[in-house]
């Protein structure tokens, strides 16, 4: 509805193309030529099938200013890229967006468009069209005249919705990570039902540290895990800047722990 009779009518049907979620897993990629305004429907990401693949290309499509063009039986060309991308979805995770992400914004909407109170006031569903077509041009002239801030306008912001992508994107290591760097002890302790372990509890990570035995107890209790050794998470921790090797003294008694 909002791309077909709204943004479609407004840009031009030259510019305008809507794909499916194939086009974000085909090499090909003719729809973007040209094209200002691109609604790909039905969108879904498998994470551990996708992750790198399907994230690059999103991103390219998104950010580049210029796009390579791979049309079937023609030599790969590239053209400037103005196109502005719309991912519609029923899926919770429709794409990967990674914390701290500057390229989307996330719009939820939980409720159909035959129950708008405003789409409710006509009759049939064609009368709602003409009446939307009516209207269209008034609402371009609206849109012309608006003053609005450029910097602001290419601003992305955070919601609940993109924030449940964001941290739904996450590996569940990222995930674990960012909980210790960001001191979220209550988070930790009331997800994984550990409040101490040995005598030592978790609200050493407000200070910047936890002790390996009750991490890798954690761990396992939040993700389901039973056989996470203090190897394998600390090899897969020192990506995201938490130190390894580190050491808490405590009544003079040196205790291995990770840091940050």
């Amino acid at each position: 509805m909002l791309f077909d009779e709204i943004i479609t009518p407004l840009w031009g049907e030259n510019h305008c193309s809507i794909v499916g979620n194939s086009a974000l897993d085909s090499q090909f990629n003719p729809h973007m030529k040209h094209k200002m305004m691109i609604a790909y429907n039905e969108v879904t990401t498998d994470y551990r099938r996708d992750k790198k693949d399907k994230e690059s290309k999103i991103k390219t499509y998104v950010s580049d200013s210029t796009v390579n063009i791979n049309e079937k039986n023609v030599r790969q060309y590239t053209l400037a890229n103005h196109s502005n991308s719309f991912f519609f979805s029923n899926y919770e995770v429709p794409i990967i967006i990674e914390d701290g992400d500057r390229r989307f914004n996330v719009v939820e909407n939980n409720k159909k468009l035959e129950e708008h109170p405003y789409y409710m006031k006509f009759k049939t569903h064609t009368e709602f069209l003409n009446a939307v077509h009516n209207e269209l041009h008034l609402f371009a002239q609206y849109l012309i005249n608006y003053n609005y801030d450029e910097i602001k306008a290419n601003r992305v912001f955070m919601n609940d919705a993109k924030q449940r992508i964001v941290g739904s994107s996450m590996g569940i290591f990222e995930e674990f990570a960012k909980k210790l760097k960001a001191g979220d002890y209550e988070w930790l302790r009331e997800e994984s039902g550990v409040y101490y372990q040995n005598s030592k509890t978790l609200e050493s990570v407000k200070d910047g540290y936890i002790f390996k035995d009750i991490a890798v107890l954690v761990f396992n209790k939040l993700y389901g895990k039973n056989n996470i050794s203090p190897n394998i998470l600390s090899k897969q921790l020192q990506h995201y800047g938490i130190n390894i090797k580190g050491k808490v003294m405590i009544n003079n008694n040196r205790y291995p722990a990770y840091t940050w």
